[in-house]
């Protein structure tokens, strides 16, 4: 049924075109619906409720036509008759709400029963074709035995009615099965991106947390952070994000070693807290009872011969002197308790000086990497022997004395001197040697491998306003006239502060992998295709 207003453009249509007869037949229906009295809203309600039910016994109504074309004495009449009030039912129901009652007419043909098991019964394409068009074709299926079922306006030409609704109906199933699949497909892809993502988004989320800033394209590349990342100039971003870090990392290093929050890192200061340390060792040295190896001791050294034995069992000019006779040392099993500690910082002085030299030679590396073994044996068999002997005070302190130090040279390793920063790269690499980090260190480490240009050491100088940010300004505002342009070179650096913030790194420095309209659509895949084709097929 046509509304007023389609009523009042088509009589404008006819007067354009000079079509006296349907101008005179347009304007009396436009006269017949002012003189229509307003529908209550009861009426309105009832005629929804009436329209969505004949929408659910829609198939009823086509079963009554095909039985009316039948010429069954005392039964095709009667239902035909019946099928003619059904359709006069809708109709009115249409004038009365027009929208209302359509919109319910077609959510209760969907609704009905039949199909219902149209819907979720019809089969899947078979076959290796793309996800979409084999939801397509489905739909397509779907949406024609859904017209199939449908009533027809003329029971007269029924065949033609019903090969224009069966065409409709898979048209539109056709479409709706295809926004479906599509929307299954836009899922599944970002469900897979945000698996292979986990990793690097579980470092961001942590190095925010931790209080660094990343630009927001390194970690979430949407089309907004591009464009306004674009806007405000990738590379001084990046150089501002970087500075921003770089006093992060050097405070989160004066945390991990309980230094002042203004204490400049140097390498004077970093050897008294060497010093420090190491007071612990010292401690250690005067106890009066030596050190006895113990069986994990004993089999850490046996690991060890067995190792360069079946080097130089298979080898014989790889066999190193070097490392037989650290093996024999080590064999004793009994030690000073002060030859064991100067024992232990020798080791690994020595090969900390040799692993740190690109020119030292096999044989030297082979020994200082036994050494480096040997010190970690070594120390850990005399925090047993402290705890063994119920030395708990000096066993803890001893603990947190390998950890400090362990520390400190780390710390050493990354510190540029001349800027008194630490690098954060650098101890990224050290984590990947296999160096253990703990805390705030581990927590640089893991943020210099993850974003390496976030928290690299930025030591050129940059401008806040580039010259390029002035000649944009002055254009702008030569060629609009307008001196509020002048005034663009100040954007820029405003937005770099906007999208380092903390509120807009926590708003956009993530990506979203869902998508609320394709959820919404997978949702309804199985009613895509009869919504589609009911809406193709309304009156």
């Amino acid at each position: 049924m046509a509304t007023r207003e389609q009523l009042e453009r088509a009589l404008i249509g006819a007067d354009a075109a000079g079509d006296v007869e349907a101008a005179r037949e347009l304007a009396g229906a436009l006269k017949a619906m002012r003189t229509t009295p307003e529908a209550t809203t009861g009426e309105k309600v009832a005629a929804v409720a009436r329209a969505g039910w004949e929408g659910i016994t829609s198939p009823v109504r086509l079963a009554e036509q095909v039985i009316g074309k039948m010429g069954i004495p005392g039964v095709s009449d009667a239902m035909r008759a019946d099928a003619e009030e059904r359709g006069q039912a809708v109709k009115q129901a249409q004038q009365t709400a027009p929208y209302w009652a359509t919109g319910a007419n077609v959510l209760g043909s969907m609704l009905s029963p039949p199909s219902v098991a149209a819907m979720g019964a019809f089969p899947a394409a078979a076959g290796a074709a793309p996800s979409v068009i084999r939801s397509a074709l489905q739909g397509a299926g779907q949406g024609g035995v859904f017209g199939a079922m449908q009533p027809v306006e003329n029971p007269d030409d029924m065949l033609s009615e019903k090969l224009r609704q069966v065409a409709w109906g898979m048209g539109g199933g056709a479409v709706g099965g295809a926004l479906g699949g599509q929307a299954q497909k836009v899922i599944a892809g970002r469900a897979a991106a945000k698996a292979a993502n986990a990793t690097q988004d579980a470092a961001a989320v942590a190095a925010r947390e931790a209080g660094y800033t990343l630009p927001p394209v390194t970690t979430n590349p949407s089309m907004t952070n591009r464009v306004l990342e674009g806007f405000a100039g990738k590379l001084t971003t990046a150089q501002q994000a970087s500075m921003n870090n770089q006093a992060m990392t050097n405070g989160l290093v004066r945390k991990a070693l309980g230094m002042a929050d203004d204490a400049p890192i140097t390498k004077e200061a970093l050897g008294a807290l060497r010093k420090n340390a190491g007071a612990a060792y010292e401690a250690v040295a005067g106890v009066p009872q030596p050190f006895v190896a113990d069986g994990a001791f004993n089999a850490a050294v046996k690991a060890m011969r067995d190792k360069a034995n079946q080097v130089a069992g298979s080898f014989p000019s790889m066999s190193n002197s070097g490392v037989a006779s650290l093996l024999d040392d080590l064999e004793r099993g009994v030690f000073d308790p002060r030859a064991a500690v100067e024992a232990s910082k020798q080791m690994r002085a020595a090969s900390s000086k040799v692993l740190g030299s690109p020119m030292a030679d096999p044989a030297a590396i082979q020994v200082a990497r036994s050494q480096k073994e040997a010190a970690k044996a070594l120390e850990d068999l005399i925090a047993r022997n402290l705890k063994a002997n119920g030395m708990d005070d000096l066993f803890g302190a001893w603990q947190s004395a390998r950890t400090e130090i362990a520390k400190i040279k780390t710390v050493e390793k990354a510190l540029n001197e001349t800027t008194g920063n630490v690098a954060a790269g650098k101890l990224a690499k050290e984590a990947g040697k296999g160096r253990m980090l703990t805390n705030e260190l581990r927590t640089i480490a893991q943020a210099g491998q993850a974003f390496p240009k976030a928290v690299r050491e930025v030591t050129e100088s940059m401008p806040g306003i580039s010259p390029l940010d002035y000649a944009v300004g002055g254009g702008l505002g030569t060629i609009s006239g307008n001196p509020m342009m002048l005034a663009a070179p100040l954007a820029r650096p405003a937005l770099r502060h906007l999208i380092l913030s903390p509120a807009y790194q926590r708003a956009m420095g993530s990506p979203g992998y869902g998508s609320p309209l394709a959820r919404l659509i997978n949702g309804s895949r199985p009613a895509l295709p009869g919504a589609a084709g009911s809406l193709l097929l309304a009156d």
